[in-house]
C-alpha cells in the first residue's frame, strides 16, 4: 500500500478570505491584468474575546542557575587542582622515604656482610696466631670444690639464690 503525497492546501486565515460571490482569480486562468476585486481584512476581534496563543512557551531565564553550575564547577575543579597538589606533595615525601629505606638495606646489607667476615672461623684462627695464640691440645673439664665457689661468691657481693650456679 502507498500513500499517495498530496500537496497540502494553503487556506487564508479568515481575515483574509473573500466574500461569497466573489470571483477567483486562480479558477479564471491567468491573466496578465490584477483582479478586480480586493481582499480585505476584517475587522480585529476585541481584547476581551482574543486569546493570546503562543506558538513558543516563553523562555525562562537561566542566568542564575547557570551562574549558579558554574560556581559549583569551579569550586568542584579548583578542589579537585588542590587535592592532586596535596597528592603530588605526598608522592614526593613517599619516594623520599623509599629512598630512605632502600639506603638503610643497603647499609643493613654492608653491615651483615662486615660482621660475617669479622666472625668467620679463618679470620678469628689468623688474628689469634697475629697475637701468639694456639690451639688448645686437649678438650677436658674442671671441678671445682664448693669451698672455693663460697669464697668467689662472698668475695664477689653476690649472695642471691643464683650465686651457685655460673653467670
Amino acid at each position: 500500500m502507498s500513500v499517495a503525497a498530496r500537496p497540502l492546501e494553503r487556506r487564508a486565515p479568515e481575515s483574509f478570505r473573500r466574500a461569497p460571490g466573489q470571483p477567483n482569480h486562480r479558477s479564471e486562468g491567468r491573466s496578465s491584468r490584477p483582479p478586480t476585486s480586493r481582499i480585505e481584512p476584517a475587522e480585529p476581534a476585541s481584547d476581551r474575546t482574543r486569546t493570546h496563543l503562543r506558538a513558543v512557551p516563553r523562555r525562562r531565564h537561566f542566568t542564575p542557575a547557570l551562574a549558579g553550575v558554574l560556581a559549583l564547577v569551579f569550586t568542584g575543579m579548583l578542589a579537585l587542582t588542590v587535592f592532586e597538589i596535596h597528592m603530588a606533595q605526598h608522592q614526593v615525601q613517599i619516594d623520599r622515604i623509599n629512598l630512605q629505606l632502600d639506603q638503610a638495606r643497603v647499609d643493613q646489607q654492608d653491615l651483615l656482610r662486615q660482621r660475617a667476615e669479622l666472625t668467620s672461623v679463618q679470620r678469628l684462627g689468623a688474628q689469634s696466631a697475629a697475637l701468639g695464640m694456639v690451639q688448645a691440645a686437649g678438650v677436658g673439664f674442671v671441678t671445682v670444690d664448693a669451698a672455693t665457689v663460697a669464697a668467689v661468691v662472698a668475695g664477689s657481693g653476690r649472695l642471691h639464690a643464683d650465686a651457685g650456679t655460673a653467670p
